[in-house]
């Protein structure tokens, strides 16, 4: 029995399921910006006031950055690793 999805498209699938995250994520933010409104914070409070100085001035760290960090970290990483194991097949 085969699998419904290839291995060797695991890695794409995977990137363009962390994309949409990012993607609403940002459209989140983007929103919350445009129309005035405060960043509801359901982990950590403050978020508003801590999106630009985190973790060097401030030393508080606020949900979406650390969300939109992981989508990026994690892309990066998976990138590599497809590119390093020479997975490159055509879509």
């Amino acid at each position: 029995m085969s699998d419904p999805i290839p291995s060797s498209k695991w890695p794409y699938l995977i990137a363009a399921l962390l994309s949409l995250v990012g993607l609403g994520d940002a459209i989140y933010l983007t929103i919350q910006d445009l129309t005035g409104q405060n960043l509801r914070c359901t982990i950590i409070s403050g978020c508003a006031e801590l999106l630009y100085l985190q973790a060097f001035i401030i030393h508080h760290f606020c949900q979406y950055c650390l969300l939109s960090a992981g989508v990026t970290i994690t892309l990066t990483v998976l990138v590599a690793i497809t590119s390093l194991t020479g997975r490159r097949t055509t879509i």
